[in-house]
């Protein structure tokens, strides 16, 4: 269970990041993200999330299981609706920080309960490909090998509507709301060491001699003009929920 949470947020963090720059109120930006799960048992699992980045706001639509998140970033919070049960639930910052730092376990040393850097977060490895229209290169996450995890990262090349610096937007919202500066600080140092955007993110964790290996990519990439105004609000006649049942 730790490994499946541990690949969800991770994921989440590298891959659900997308920009804010250059947005006027006019448009947003909308991004696809493919993802493929391959349990243990042989079973592969494929979903879809619908991504829509505003200047202040980001909602992330899970198709499969009826449910929307939007992060509120001028406002610090985060909002989940469930289009079934026409009900959303708010959240706050309260989340502890361990939960926020763990898939950086590794990564970064751990002193005094804070995150700090130990050295280089990314290897190079030299490849290179083309996934959709995205020329990238590759990189692996320099995880211990006693963690039993391998990240591998296909990133951007050349330019792609937006500066790598403008991701951390994104990456913030994906690991929780208003993360703590040290979970901060080490995505910005890695981002920086990826010197472009995370295309694709392949996983794999070995645990008690199972392995999982999570793929998601960016398909999708675009602007959009036509979009509803109230897409980052809850809709009117939408009620307030109990967390303890989502």
């Amino acid at each position: 269970m730790l490994a499946m949470a541990t690949t969800k947020i991770l994921s989440h963090l590298l891959l659900t990041a997308l920009f804010a720059q250059q947005l006027d109120g006019k448009s947003i930006f909308y991004l696809r993200e493919e993802v493929e799960l391959q349990l243990p048992d042989g079973i592969i699992e494929v979903s879809h999330r619908d991504i829509w980045i505003g200047a202040r706001r980001m909602r992330v639509d899970n198709p499969q299981d009826k449910t929307s998140l939007i992060y509120a970033q001028d406002i610090n919070s985060m909002f989940m609706l469930n289009h079934q049960r026409k009900e959303y639930v708010f959240a706050t910052p309260g989340q502890d920080k361990r939960v926020t730092q763990r898939p950086l376990f590794g990564l970064a040393a751990l002193h005094n309960g804070q995150l700090v850097k130990r050295g280089s977060f990314l290897e190079e490895t030299g490849g290179r490909k083309k996934i959709g229209p995205f020329y990238c290169r590759e990189f692996k996450l320099n995880y211990p090998s006693q963690y039993g995890i391998t990240t591998r990262i296909w990133a951007s090349v050349y330019p792609v509507h937006v500066s790598p610096r403008t991701f951390l937007r994104v990456w913030y919202a994906g690991a929780g709301i208003n993360p703590p500066p040290d979970v901060r600080s080490i995505l910005g140092l890695i981002m920086r060491e990826l010197g472009g955007v995370p295309i694709q993110l392949t996983s794999e964790i070995e645990q008690e001699g199972m392995e999982i290996v999570t793929t998601s990519t960016i398909t999708v990439m675009e602007r959009r003009h036509d979009f509803p105004d109230d897409i980052f609000d809850i809709p009117s006649d939408y009620k307030k929920g109990d967390m303890s049942q989502n």
